[in-house]
């Protein structure tokens, strides 16, 4: 096992300080290698080998199991409305309400800046019906009296979820030219859907129709391995970023925040594994971890006694790892006090910590002073240094900051105008920030807002995050 669970009864956890990462166990630990090896580094038995997985165009609708299938006919967002419509030629609507939108394909340009757009509409065949009628700029002439029109596909009815509070309507494919490879530029066939909601806007998205199957073998167990595209379509499939989804024995695809990403690092059957596909998608190398192993682990600090268990996830540069001690069905994670990992400099994906009664849930910080999710591309902080001679321990004793994610310090505001205030509750030393504090109830706080005078303003209960 790579991941211990520990777990011990004592001091309540309303004495805990909350604060934030982190101490070094001062302490020298003994290096560790990859599972199966020996602490010299020679390997206990034949390393295993790099296996290559052949894989197979696979229609959407093919895919038998239902948590797969779902999660790649999420797609790639498209804006519709009703009384908006983007300059072009469009024909004579029979709908009193047609529905008006257009794509824009990042990937489908060497200028990720300057996308490709394409003009779409959706009308209905009668008067009060069904959005049944798709128009498409397939030659991207701005004028959609003269493409071919899409009514709903075939397979509609089996790809639709079966619920009372949305409508979902797949129309017949349309393709897309987008890279992939050394072989040129290729069409990549995309299925419409058109999601109305009860009470909201409708929604449309553009769903990958094939998706790259195929199977291998670790430790004498069958993993099933699906790569394609979940939001982001198109593009080629050796990119980092790209959907990368494993189901083991069980048939429950591996869950976890950055698990279903190509750069992934993944234990299976007591080792780590990392992946890489060629651009097309027809081929999937599943490579073994040989490096060496560190520990990261949550620790009690000057507290004794407390339950430390820990579920989520780490990310480098690189690649996302899990933390906690997996399990067999893959969907509920196991908590676990301490993880090998492959060494490296990590930052907090996900956490989700118990501390005694205490639970905080601890995610990289993707905020700025008076910036709400706007920190810039590339400022991660990755302060978790995974190391061979000592294990990294997380600690919460040390006091933690406010952050104001709005508004700005300079902001000026006119007498009588509105203020959003967010905050969060982040380290700064290490770029976290917690969110659903809970100590046998939610520990949100009252926040008082009070002019130079002392007038109160407002008050109120203001949750962190």
């Amino acid at each position: 096992m790579n991941c211990a669970t520990a777990g011990k009864k004592g001091s309540s956890a309303d004495r805990l300080l909350l604060g934030a990462c982190v101490a070094v166990l001062l302490a020298s630990g003994v290096p560790r290698v990859a599972p199966g090896a020996t602490e010299q580094g020679q390997a206990a038995t034949a390393p295993p080998k790099e296996i290559a997985v052949a894989l197979k165009d696979t229609p959407v609708w093919e895919l038998s199991n239902p948590r797969v299938r779902e999660s790649f006919l999420r797609g790639q967002y498209a804006r519709v409305q009703k009384d908006n419509r983007t300059p072009g030629k469009y024909p004579e609507f029979t709908s009193y309400s047609p529905l008006f939108g257009q794509a824009s394909f990042s990937r489908a340009t060497p200028d990720a800046r300057k996308p490709l757009r394409i003009l779409f509409a959706l009308d209905s065949s009668v008067k009060g019906g069904d959005y049944n009628l798709l128009y498409f700029d397939d030659n991207q002439d701005g004028d959609l009296t003269n493409d071919k029109l899409r009514r709903p596909f075939s397979k509609s009815d089996d790809l639709a979820r079966r619920s009372s509070s949305v409508k979902e309507t797949y129309f017949e494919p349309v393709q897309v030219t987008f890279p992939a490879g050394p072989g040129g530029p290729q069409p990549l066939e995309l299925l419409p859907c058109l999601r109305i909601y009860q009470g909201i806007d409708p929604q449309f998205t553009f769903i990958a129709a094939r998706v790259h199957a195929g199977a291998f073998e670790v430790g004498g167990a069958s993993y099933q391995a699906f790569v394609g595209y979940q939001y982001d379509v198109g593009g080629l499939l050796d990119r980092p970023s790209a959907t990368l989804l494993l189901v083991p024995p069980g048939g429950e695809p591996i869950n976890w925040s950055g698990g279903s990403q190509l750069n992934a690092t993944h234990l299976l059957g007591g080792r780590y594994y990392r992946f890489a596909c060629t651009p097309a998608g027809d081929k999937l190398t599943v490579q073994p971890y040989a490096g060496p192993l560190g520990v990261f682990e949550i620790g009690s600090g000057d507290r004794k006694g407390d339950t430390l268990t820990m579920t989520g996830a780490l990310r480098s540069a690189t690649t996302a790892v899990a933390v906690d001690a997996g399990a067999s069905d893959n969907r509920m994670r196991k908590p676990a006090r301490s993880c090998e990992l492959p060494v490296g400099d990590y930052r907090i994906n996900n956490l989700s910590v118990q501390i005694g009664g205490l639970y905080a849930l601890v995610l990289n910080n993707y905020h700025e002073d008076g910036k709400p999710m706007g920190k810039a591309s590339g400022q991660d902080t990755y302060g978790i240094a995974v190391r061979e001679a000592k294990p990294f321990v997380l600690e919460f004793s040390r006091q933690a900051q406010v952050l104001f994610a709005s508004p700005a310090r300079d902001l000026r505001v006119r007498p009588g105008a509105e203020v959003s205030i967010k905050a969060v509750l982040i380290d700064p030393a290490f770029d976290v920030m917690y969110r659903l504090l809970r100590d046998q109830r939610q520990l949100d706080p009252k926040v008082v807002i009070k002019r130079a005078n002392g007038e109160i303003v407002a008050e109120g209960t203001m949750p962190f995050g």
